[in-house]
């Protein structure tokens, strides 16, 4: 998936090099794969297991995880800081007035959080099925809760902007 996610958002650089577009696309790739193998060595064994230590932690963590992969691969070897996570926000300017605390990378740990979530639920739900009376899962209701105040320092941050003058 890494793979073809970045073939397709470097397909520009076929027309300088398509060996550069190979290598570049496959080297980005790499970090996708280490998170991946990361989450399937620590995470996916605990997951499932009822009452493993705080299933509070377990989404920020991952989402940690991925900024921290992604922050790696824009400093490591030169850097290559293309398509964060993050940046697939950028129409959604509410939540990239984050950026003005953390920069591109508190935006993707945002959308990772909100993934790591729904991807947690649905874990579990695949494991061991719907439950009656299960207790909820806290994930879902964490990460709303990091939208929620997200979306509302955003719309606070917009409406603190200088007025747009009429004229440059």
């Amino acid at each position: 998936a890494g793979a073809l996610y970045w073939l397709a958002t470097l397909a520009w650089l076929t027309r300088v090099s398509w060996a550069g577009w190979m290598a570049l696309s496959l080297y980005c790739a790499l970090y996708s794969a280490a998170f991946t193998l990361g989450v399937a060595a620590w995470a996916g064994p605990r997951a499932g297991r009822p009452g493993w230590g705080s299933r509070l932690a377990l989404a920020p963590a991952l989402a940690a995880g991925w900024v921290g992969w992604e922050y790696l691969r824009s400093v490591l070897l030169t850097g290559f800081p293309w398509n964060a996570l993050g940046v697939s926000q950028f129409t959604n300017t509410p939540v990239i007035q984050l950026a003005e605390l953390g920069g591109v990378p508190l935006v993707s740990g945002l959308v990772a959080l909100v993934n790591a979530a729904v991807a947690l639920v649905l874990f579990r739900w695949m494991k061991r099925g719907a439950v009656r009376g299960a207790a909820p899962s806290v994930e879902p209701l964490m990460a709303a809760l990091a939208v929620a105040l997200a979306l509302g320092y955003g719309r606070w941050a917009v409406r603190r902007l200088p007025p747009e003058p009429d004229a440059l």
